[in-house]
């Protein structure tokens, strides 16, 4: 049997949500209400109590915060700057947009792709504003290719990079 324990990590007010842990668990990332429309993204130490605010500057929504595989760098959601995908330094520094849209990255294994949806899929799966197709990103030039064009949102890269795990509604009218 498997035996489990919960531990509190955050106590600051605010909706907080998005965590992500650091490769070696010693950090986490997540996002955090601030203000009316102004999600921010925090890093905190496991077991700390001092959250920083790695967004503080921004104004706009940044959320769904995830470390890269080698804990140096975060990826992110961003309403700033006309919307986009970011790719900061785990300090918050050298922040860097990557494409004019894209949500709830995942990165490659080796740290060089990102596969994101074009919709953002949080709460109801049925109270979406639309399909999300998935798309690879080139973490280095920005540059895209469409992964899948059927409904894909939320996705997550296998260990070994082979796969993509994703979920979607079947097409409206389908028995599926």
């Amino acid at each position: 049997p498997v035996h489990a324990s919960f531990t509190q990590l955050t106590f600051d007010a605010g909706f907080e949500q998005f965590p992500s842990l650091s490769p070696d668990g010693k950090w986490m990332v997540y996002s955090r209400t601030t203000s009316p429309g102004n999600g921010d993204i925090f890093l905190q130490s496991i077991g700390g109590r001092n959250a920083i605010n790695l967004t503080p500057n921004s104004a706009r929504n940044d959320m769904t915060p995830v470390f890269s595989p080698d804990g140096d760098r975060i990826a992110f959601n961003s309403s700033g700057e006309g919307g986009g995908l970011f790719v900061m330094g785990r300090t918050g520094d050298l922040v860097r947009k990557i494409t004019d849209d894209g949500f709830t990255p995942a990165w490659s294994p080796d740290g060089k792709q990102l596969v994101v949806s074009t919709v953002n899929a949080v709460g109801s799966p049925y109270a979406r504003t639309g399909v999300g197709e998935l798309w690879i990103v080139d973490v280095a030039t920005g540059q895209r290719r469409l992964l899948y064009k059927g409904d894909a949102v939320q996705p997550h890269w296998s260990p070994n990079g082979q796969r993509i795990a994703f979920w979607g509604l079947p097409p409206t009218g389908s028995n599926r």
